[in-house]
């Protein structure tokens, strides 16, 4: 049963994505032609979506044809059927015609086949231009909420999915076609998506935060106050009913001044008291610093065992050349130049042909010489790809060194995994092609 239920939920999430990366067209429209309230016609719209995934996964309707009538069928009854004819149902009729068509479209094909990562980019901008103009509408301050936490949320979604992408274009794929990438590399990523959510956040809603620090500051200082209130009242003496009705000859007479010793007494007590206010506050506070200082070492450990001490998914069998994809003390460098860093490494480890003692040594110079060069006339270098990758893909952008390119793949690959030895006149000959490049 979950087995089956699982796929459902995943097309929904996948569907309620696609709704909130395209609300700002979906908003224009309701404002538009619908007259029903905004959530439950948004509810509607995923009914589409489950309409056509229950089509073609569940009925089987597959062909073009047939799932037209469906689309046609389906989505009229669902919209005409709850805001009948009007414009309301005309143009829920229209759209739930082309999401039942997406739904489809999610159970025969993956996401990233038809939700390609260029439409989170739309997505943001459309978000950026509505939130503009409603601005300047005084009459829409509910949908500027609305726009206003869709998109931060939206915005969520887009920076996750397409560093999550970025980072996969660069790993190594295995021989099924997926992608190995090292846990330890997405949860820094993921870390540092977080901080710039926060800091979009703030900025974002720097005069909501301002309004609820008055707030706060504002309810402490009445409730400090109703405090001190109900305190003096405690310690005055209340008056009887009785007192108020008997005449007493001793009110007529002046009343005397209480002494100033009373006055300093006084005085002395509130002061007292309210210290004593202060520093039960301060040691309540010293005790929750300091059980969040430790649960934040905890967490803060947590977070290094796990960023540090993961196996890494990709460190199995001889490595020739590595470089770190990520890291915290070189983040800057990372971004900065990667290539002609790389070059400069390259330059700066080759060693001259006549320093050379064997032959395998030599072909790796020749190597390592061909991508320099390659390198200096225009070609894309990637530090991921193989020996046989990277000379497939020099081939591909210069054809005409096909054949020099192919004898020294194999004589590399023979230099590196076998105990055949090379000869001096293969190297020679190699270096000679080389040369008269």
């Amino acid at each position: 049963m979950i087995n089956k239920l699982y796929p459902l939920g995943k097309m929904w999430l996948q569907a309620a994505a696609e709704v909130i990366v395209f609300f700002p067209v979906a908003l224009i429209l309701y404002l538009l032609f619908i007259s029903n309230p905004l959530w439950p016609w948004l509810g509607v719209l995923m009914l589409f979506y489950t309409a056509g995934y229950a089509a073609f996964a569940y009925v089987r309707l597959v062909k073009g044809y047939s799932l037209t009538i469906a689309s046609l069928m389906c989505s009229g009854i669902i919209a005409i059927g709850l805001f009948s004819f009007t414009w309301s149902g005309y143009v829920t009729w229209f759209l739930g015609f082309y999401l039942f068509f997406r739904g489809v479209n999610m159970a025969k094909k993956t996401w990233d086949q038809i939700f390609p990562p260029y439409l989170l980019w739309i997505g943001l901008l459309l978000y950026f231009v509505e939130s503009v103009i409603f601005h300047f509408n005084p009459s829409t301050r509910y949908e500027q909420n609305i726009l206003f936490w869709l998109g931060l949320l939206n915005a969520i979604m887009a920076l996750f999915i397409l560093s999550q992408t970025q980072i996969i274009s660069v790993s190594m794929p295995t021989k099924n076609g997926r992608h190995m990438i090292n846990s330890t590399i997405l949860w820094q990523n993921r870390l540092l998506i977080v901080g710039l959510l926060a800091v979009i956040f703030v900025v974002a809603s720097i005069k909501q935060l301002a309004e609820a620090l008055l707030w706060l500051n504002k309810f402490f200082w009445k409730n400090l106050d109703y405090l001190v209130q109900k305190l003096n009242r405690m310690t005055d003496k209340p008056i009887p009913d009785a007192a108020v009705n008997t005449p007493n000859p001793i009110q007529a007479l002046p009343q005397a001044s209480p002494s100033a010793f009373w006055i300093w007494l006084e005085k002395a007590v509130f002061y007292l008291f309210a210290a004593l206010i202060f520093v039960a506050l301060v040691i309540l506070l010293y005790f929750l610093g300091k059980r969040l200082f430790r649960t934040v070492k905890i967490i803060y450990k947590w977070l290094m065992l796990r960023l540090n001490n993961q196996p890494l998914a990709a460190e199995k069998g001889y490595e020739d050349e590595s470089t770190k994809l990520f890291s915290w003390k070189n983040l800057k460098d990372t971004y900065r130049d990667l290539l002609t860093d790389g070059l400069n490494q390259l330059r700066a480890k080759e060693a001259k042909w006549d320093d050379l003692t064997n032959n395998a040594e030599r072909i790796r110079f020749l190597y390592r010489q061909l991508l320099i060069r390659s390198v200096s006339k225009g070609f894309e270098f990637n530090r991921h790809l193989t020996v046989q990758e990277t000379m497939i893909a020099i081939q591909q952008w210069k054809p005409d060194s096909l054949s020099k390119n192919e004898h020294l793949s194999h004589l590399y690959n023979q230099a590196r995994y076998s105990d055949h030895p090379i000869t001096d006149q293969e190297v020679i000959a190699l270096r000679e092609e080389y040369k008269r490049r």
